[in-house]
């Protein structure tokens, strides 16, 4: 019988991981979305953290088995201090992200729902398309936090600015 790795065996390999980085996280594989959520005991910070298995698994998919388990932990460790980032890492990270009105609504129920504040962040409208900014990291994507981008004195616009022309440059490459 030839060992077959599937997402489900990926969301395991995670939980035993994040268990080994930090043992206070709440792990919830589910399988309908595919995605995990991992959340802090003592978190107040936004909600959970979201992990969609289908980019990390075709990532790790056909690599031997240490080499698979040391690149989830490399993802998990990145994507788990997001805090890490310097504030030039984090201009060059910005992009944007295409949403719906809907999408964003129903995030912030869903951590309204969870007891969390939903993150304070800057949505452009252009028409029928809202665009979010994000931070847009290798392991991760995360809303870019207006209150973190005030603290290094950038405002809105200047982030807007930056992530069109970062969304720009990948599109024509």
């Amino acid at each position: 019988m030839i060992f077959r790795y599937t997402e489900k065996k990926l969301a395991k390999e995670i939980r035993h991981i994040a268990s080994t980085i930090d043992s206070s996280l709440d792990f919830e594989y589910l399988p309908k979305t595919n995605e995990i959520r991992l959340t802090a005991a003592q978190d107040d910070a936004g909600g959970p953290f979201v992990i969609f298995l289908g980019n990390l698994f075709k990532k790790v998919v056909e690599l031997p088995k240490k080499e698979r388990l040391a690149a989830i932990k490399a993802f998990l460790v990145e994507s788990l201090t997001p805090d890490s980032l310097s504030p030039d890492e984090l201009l060059q990270s910005l992009a944007l992200r295409v949403r719906t009105s809907f999408e964003i609504d129903f995030r912030n129920r869903n951590l309204a729902l969870l007891g969390h504040e939903a993150p304070p962040s800057i949505v452009v409208n252009y028409g029928d398309v809202l665009a979010e900014i994000v931070s847009d990291r290798d392991a991760s994507i995360a809303v870019a936090r207006q209150d973190d981008l005030q603290e290094i004195d950038v405002t809105d616009d200047e982030a807007i600015r930056i992530a069109t022309a970062k969304t720009r440059r990948m599109t024509v490459d």
